[in-house]
C-alpha cells in the first residue's frame, strides 16, 4: 500500500509537498535529538557520537529502498518511544558508564583494562542501539522514499534540503531555550502524528512520554550537556560547612564552585588544618603566587568562577573571563559562594577560547587556561572534542601574542590518564613558545599546572613541588598536538583499535543489510555506484568543513548549528543553479571539485593568520567551503536524471555510512587527510559515472 499522503490533483500535489518537507524535518530534528540525548545518557556516544548519525542515515536509505508498505511506516512511533525510554531510564538500566574496551584512548574508565564481560557489553549495548536507531529510521525512510517517488528528483531532494534547514532551526532554537528531551519528545511526537493519526499511534506517544517524564531529571540542560548539581559540604566534628556546589555533566564530575575566600577560614579557623581544601586552594593561587604582579588577567574555561575569584583575591585590577556553555555561566554566576562574576572588574564572554583570541587586540600580563577538559564531542559528524582544538600548538601561540613581554600562560590539567597526557601538554607548550615549560604539581584532581611564555624564565617557584615526570624519557616520542592532529586524548605509541573494530562490524553488517534489501529486485530500487560514492565523499567534505570552520569561527554549538545551515544553503544554491542552467556534463564541476579540496593543501588556513579577523574569516570560509558546492552541482545533476529518486536517496545515504566511518581515519593520519581522501573517493565517483550502466540489484 502506498504511504505517501492521499489526494488528488493540484490540493493533493501541495499537500505531499509539505508531507515531504514535514517528513524531512522530522527525520533531521529526530536525528539531532537522538544524538544529543544518547550522548548524555549512555556516556560510550559521547565520545562515538557520529554512530547514531550513521545508524539514522542508514535506516532512511534502508527505508527509501524498501517497497513502501504503510505497516512497515507505522512502527515509527514504538521504535522511537521505546528508544527514548532506553535513553531516559538509563541510570536505573545500569547503562550510563560503560567501559570502554580501549586503553589507547583516555578518560573513558579505560584506565584499568575491562574484563571479558564489560567489553561484550559494550558491544551489545553499542550495537543494540545501533540496530534500534536503525530500524527507528527505517520507518521514517519508508515514507519520505514514497513522497520522494511523487515528484521530479530535484524538487523533492529541495523540498528535503528545506525542511532538513528548517529542523536545524527548530533544533537550535529549542538548545538556545535551554529545554530537555520530555520537550524534544513531544515534537518529535507532535511531527509523527501529522503522518499516524490513528488512536493507536497517539497512546503510545502518550505512553512514551509519560515514562519519560517519570525518569529521574537533570538540574538543567545547556546547550553541549546535561546538568546536574549539587550542595557542596566539608564534613567537620564541629559541623558540616557549606563550601559551594559540585556540578556534574552527562553524569560525570566536571568541577566544583568552592568558597576559598579569608572569610571561610576566619568564620571558621579549624578548617585552616584540613588538607583537601588547602590543597584545592593551592590549585586556584598557584598562577598568582608563581606571577604574584600580575593585574591583568584572561581566564579562558572559567567555568563556575573559581579561577576568576582566584585572581580577585591577588588584586587583578581587570579579569577577562570565557566560558564556552552559558548555562554553567549562568550557575556560577548565580551560586558560587564568593560570586565572583558580581565584580565590576570582571567582563564576561560567552564564547570558544580560539575566537577569543583571534579577535582580540588585549594584552595581558597572565592568561590562565582552566581545567576545559570537555565531555562530549563539538559535531556529531567528527571524532574531535569540544575541547580539542584549544590544546594545540597554534591555540597556544595565538594565546602567547596576546600576552605582554613578561606575560606567562598558565595551564592547569589532569595527568589522572597517565604522565602521558602531561607530556603532551609540555611538548606542545614547547613547541609553541620555544622554551621549556615549567611543571608544578597542584595535587586537585591530579593536577599539574605548565607555565610557558616570554615571563617564564623569572618565575618564583621556591617552595613549589615540581613535576619531575616532565624529565622522563618517554616524553621525546610523545605526539604535540595540532590543528591537523588535535587528539589529545589519544595514547602515544597506541592504535584505537576500538574504533576500527567496532566501525568494521558494523559496516559488515550493513552491508548485509544492504545487499539483503537491494537483492529483493523491487523495479527500479538498485543500487547506483556513482551516487554512492558521492554520498561517501560529502560526508569526508562536510566533516573537514565542520573542523575547519570551528577553528575560524569557534567550536561553540551556535557555530555549529550556522555551519550546518550553510551547508544545507549551499545545496540549495547548487540545486536552483542545476535547476536554472541544467547543465549536461558535469566534467568541468569535478574538475573545479578537485581543486577546491587541494587548494588548501597548498594554502593551509594558518596561512591567513596575518590578515584582520574580519578578511580572514571571509576568505577562510570561502576556501574551505568551496568544496561544498562544486559536489552540490555535480550530486544535483546526476540525482535529476534519476529513475527512482528513493532508490537514488538510498544510494546516497548508504554511501554518507561509508563516509563516516573513513572519517575516523583523521584520528591516525590528520584533519588535512581528509581532503585527499575526499578527492579519492570523488574520483571513484566520477569513474562510476563514466562506465555507468543502467543501475543494477545488488547481488
Amino acid at each position: 500500500m502506498d504511504v505517501a499522503t492521499s489526494g488528488s490533483g493540484e490540493s493533493g500535489a501541495r499537500r505531499a509537498l509539505l508531507d515531504l518537507f514535514l517528513i524531512s524535518l522530522l527525520a533531521l530534528f529526530a536525528e539531532l535529538v537522538v544524538i544529543r540525548w544518547l550522548a548524555s545518557e549512555i556516556r560510550v556516544f559521547a565520545y562515538l557520537k557520529n554512530l547514531p548519525l550513521l545508524a539514522s542515515f542508514f535506516g532512511l536509505g534502508l527505508g527509501c529502498a524498501l517497497p513502501a508498505s504503510r505497516r512497515f511506516a507505522a512502527c515509527f512511533p514504538p521504535a522511537f518511544a521505546g528508544l527514548a525510554l532506553v535513553i531516559a531510564w538509563a541510570g536505573p538500566l545500569g547503562l550510563v558508564h560503560l567501559r570502554f574496551p580501549d586503553p589507547s584512548v583516555a578518560l573513558w574508565s579505560a584506565e584499568a583494562a575491562p574484563s571479558g564481560l564489560d567489553a561484550a557489553l559494550f558491544l551489545f549495548v553499542v550495537f543494540a542501539v545501533f540496530a534500534w536507531v536503525v530500524a527507528a529510521f527505517a520507518a521514517l525512510g519508508v515514507r519520505l522514499g514514497a513522497l520522494f517517488d511523487g515528484f521530479p528528483p530535484l524538487t523533492a531532494y529541495s523540498v528535503n534540503v528545506a525542511g532538513s534547514l528548517a529542523g536545524i532551526a527548530l533544533y537550535s532554537g529549542l538548545s538556545l531555550a535551554a529545554t530537555g528531551p520530555a520537550v524534544w519528545l513531544a515534537i518529535v511526537a507532535a511531527l509523527s502524528l501529522r503522518f499516524e493519526p490513528r488512536w493507536a499511534a497517539a497512546a503510545v506517544w502518550a505512553a512514551g512520554l509519560g515514562l519519560v517524564l517519570l525518569a529521574p531529571r537533570a538540574s538543567a540542560w545547556s546547550p553541549y550537556y546535561r546538568i546536574d548539581t549539587e550542595p557542596l559540604r566539608l564534613e567537620s566534628p564541629r559541623g558540616d560547612v557549606p563550601l559551594g556546589l559540585e556540578l556534574r555533566v552527562n553524569h560525570d564530575y566536571h568541577q566544583r564552585a568552592l568558597d576559598l575566600s579569608p572569610a571561610l577560614l576566619e568564620s571558621h579557623p579549624w578548617l585552616a588544618g584540613d588538607e583537601w581544601l588547602a590543597t584545592a586552594r593551592l590549585a586556584y593561587d598557584l598562577p598568582h603566587r608563581v606571577v604574584p604582579s600580575a593585574r591583568r588577567v584572561l581566564v579562558v574555561g572559567a567555568g563556575t568562577g573559581n579561577d576568576v575569584a582566584a585572581a580577585l583575591r591577588h588584586g587583578a585590577e581587570r579579569v577577562d573571563a570565557v566560558e564556552i556553555d552559558p548555562k554553567i555561566l549562568e550557575i556560577g554566576t548565580a551560586s558560587h559562594p564568593e560570586r565572583p562574576y558580581s565584580s565590576p572588574a570582571v567582563t564576561v564572554t560567552v564564547d570558544d577560547a580560539r575566537a577569543v583570541f583571534r579577535r582580540s587586540g588585549e594584552r595581558y600580563d597572565l592568561i590562565v587556561f582552566g581545567l576545559l577538559d570537555s565531555h562530549t564531542m563539538f559535531s556529531s559528524l567528527s571524532s574531535l572534542r569540544l575541547d580539542n582544538y584549544v590544546y594545540t600548538v597554534e591555540s597556544f601561540r595565538e594565546a602567547v601574542r596576546l600576552l605582554k613581554p613578561e606575560g606567562v600562560l598558565s595551564v592547569s590539567f589532569s595527568v589522572a590518564a597517565g604522565d602521558w597526557i602531561g607530556h603532551r601538554l609540555a611538548n606542545t607548550l614547547a613547541e609553541a613558545t620555544g622554551r621549556e615549560p615549567v611543571a608544578v604539581r597542584n595535587g586537585y584532581d591530579v593536577g599539574v599546572t605548565f607555565f610557558a611564555g616570554p615571563g617564564s624564565d623569572r618565575l618564583r617557584t621556591d617552595g613549589l613541588d615540581l613535576w619531575s615526570a616532565l624529565d622522563a624519557p618517554g616524553r621525546a616520542a610523545v605526539r604535540p598536538a595540532t590543528d591537523d592532529w588535535p587528539f589529545l586524548y589519544i595514547r602515544p605509541r597506541s592504535r584505537p583499535t576500538a574504533y576500527a573494530v567496532t566501525l568494521g562490524v558494523i559496516l559488515l553488517g550493513a552491508l548485509a543489510a544492504v545487499r539483503r534489501t537491494l537483492a529483493r529486485g523491487v523495479a527500479g530500487h538498485g543500487f547506483d555506484a556513482h551516487l554512492f560514492f558521492m554520498g561517501a565523499a560529502f560526508m569526508l567534505v562536510e566533516t573537514k568543513c565542520i573542523a575547519e570552520l570551528s577553528l575560524l569561527f569557534g567550536s561553540t554549538w551556535s557555530v555549529n548549528a550556522a555551519v550546518f545551515a550553510g551547508i544545507l544553503v549551499m545545496i540549495l544554491g547548487a540545486n536552483a543553479l542545476v535547476a536554472r542552467a541544467a547543465p549536461r556534463r558535469v566534467e568541468g564541476w569535478f574538475l573545479g571539485l578537485a581543486a577546491a579540496l587541494v587548494l588548501p593543501l597548498l594554502l593551509p588556513l594558518v596561512t591567513l593568520n596575518e590578515l584582520p579577523f574580519g578578511a580572514r574569516a571571509a576568505l577562510g570560509a570561502l576556501l574551505v567551503s568551496l568544496p561544498i558546492l562544486f559536489a552540490g552541482v555535480v550530486f544535483a545533476t546526476s540525482f535529476r536524471g534519476a529513475a527512482v529518486p528513493s532508490a537514488a536517496l538510498a544510494s546516497n545515504l548508504f554511501g554518507a555510512l561509508v563516509g563516516g566511518v573513513l572519517e575516523y581515519g583523521s584520528m591516525f593520519f590528520g584533519i588535512r587527510s581528509l581532503n585527499l581522501l575526499a578527492l579519492a573517493v570523488y574520483t571513484v565517483a566520477y569513474l562510476a559515472l563514466r562506465f555507468r550502466r543502467r543501475p543494477a540489484a545488488l547481488a
